[in-house]
């Protein structure tokens, strides 16, 4: 119908939300944190997940973290440039000094990518 290839194997969302909520919820089950089983609240042993996305992407971003359970404090927001492409070097000096790094109690674990803004 859409001309995939047979070969083709994977999902076909009809939102970016609902794929970005699954992209998320799926970093954060091959954390093996036993959310699925355990659930989130209430837990001490959780460390604080870090997402880094650009300050461009999609509302479904925070939006899914806030869903999951992970909170607006899990993103991080990179600056971009000009043509709206996230800058690296703002990303490294973000992710150099995050306590996210430092500290056992959290994990850089995500970066969302995109290859372009919805904000234009």
């Amino acid at each position: 119908m859409i001309g995939l290839p047979e070969a083709f194997s994977g999902m076909i969302y009809d939102t970016a939300s609902m794929s970005t909520l699954h992209a998320i919820a799926a970093a954060r089950e091959g954390l093996d944190l036993r959310v699925r089983e355990d659930g989130m609240s209430g837990r001490t042993d959780l460390p604080l997940l870090r997402l880094y996305a650009s300050e461009q992407a999609h509302s479904s971003v925070e939006k899914g973290l806030i869903t999951l359970g992970l909170g607006q404090r899990s993103l991080r927001k990179i600056p971009t440039d000009k043509q709206f492409r996230m800058d690296s070097r703002a990303l490294a000096k973000v992710a150099t000094r995050s306590p996210s790094l430092t500290s056992s109690r959290h994990n850089p674990d995500r970066t969302d990518g995109s290859s372009s803004t919805t904000n234009t």
